[in-house]
């Protein structure tokens, strides 16, 4: 895996696997559906990210050179799937570590939402989960109360 700089935070980043990108893209796909985005546009970064992690060659080695591992000229919208903006968000992944959009995502959804977004949580155990009286066990000043009690 190589390392390469990342210009706006000057640090060390190695460069994601095919299986972490893949990972990033499911995860935007999650966010979206459990804030009812359109279920096309869900399921094409769920078949991105499907696409990618069943990739043999390095993407991550494809982004930061543009060619395939027999050196032939390939570019991430060549891949099946993989869109313009799904090929951005690649990039962006594989050169700064991060994804935008998913970190706005993260920021956006609901905490009854994205409780709801683990797989066996329904509506009535998000809605416990982040009441008053259980919520408070995530509470850090809570948590330190218990541990020196």
């Amino acid at each position: 895996m190589e390392e390469i700089r990342v210009a706006d935070r000057q640090e060390l980043w190695k460069c994601p696997a095919n299986q972490d990108i893949a990972d990033a893209l499911e995860r935007i796909a999650d966010l979206m559906e459990a804030q009812g985005a359109d279920r096309f546009r869900v399921n094409a970064y769920r078949r991105a990210g499907r696409s990618i992690g069943n990739r043999k060659e390095d993407i991550a080695e494809l982004v930061l050179s543009e060619k395939d591992r027999l050196g032939k000229n390939l570019r991430l919208e060549d891949i099946p799937h993989i869109g313009k903006k799904t090929a951005s968000l690649v990039r962006e992944f594989v050169r700064s570590g991060r994804i935008g959009l998913l970190e706005r995502l993260e920021g956006e959804i609901a905490p009854e939402n994205l409780f709801r977004s683990v797989p066996g949580v329904g509506d009535e155990l998000a809605r416990l989960i982040i009441s008053d009286s259980t919520f408070m066990i995530f509470d850090s000043s809570f948590r330190q109360r218990l541990a020196t009690a």
